[in-house]
C-alpha cells in the first residue's frame, strides 16, 4: 500500500524530471495551438483524451517491456549496448559531416 507522501514524492519527482525538457513543452504548446485552432470543443476533448491515452499506453508498454527483459540485462550487456550505440552515433555523425562538407 502506498502512503500519500510516497505518492506525492513519486509525482513530484516526475514533474521535476519533465521541467528541463523544453522540447516537451514546445511540443505540447504546438499541439495545443493547432488543436484549439482547428477543432471545436468536443473535438478538442476527444483529441486530448486520445493523446493522453496513447502516451499512457506507450508508457505502460515500455514498463512491461523493461520488466520482461530485466533478467537479460547485466553490466556486460549494457556496456556492449553502449559501445555499439556510441559507435553507430559516431559513424552517423561522420557521415553527416562528410555529406555537408563534400558538396
Amino acid at each position: 500500500m502506498l502512503y500519500p507522501h510516497e505518492i506525492f514524492c513519486a509525482i513530484f519527482s516526475v514533474v521535476l524530471l519533465q521541467i528541463p525538457s523544453i522540447h516537451l513543452h514546445l511540443f505540447w504548446i504546438g499541439v495545443t495551438g493547432t488543436a484549439s485552432k482547428n477543432f471545436d470543443e468536443s473535438q478538442n476533448i476527444a483529441f486530448y483524451v486520445s493523446a493522453l491515452a496513447m502516451v499512457l499506453t506507450t508508457d505502460i508498454a515500455k514498463s512491461y517491456l523493461a520488466a520482461s527483459i530485466q533478467h537479460i540485462l547485466n553490466v556486460k550487456v549494457i556496456r556492449w549496448m553502449n559501445v555499439i550505440s556510441g559507435a553507430a552515433l559516431i559513424i552517423f555523425g561522420i557521415k553527416v559531416l562528410m555529406s555537408i562538407f563534400m558538396k
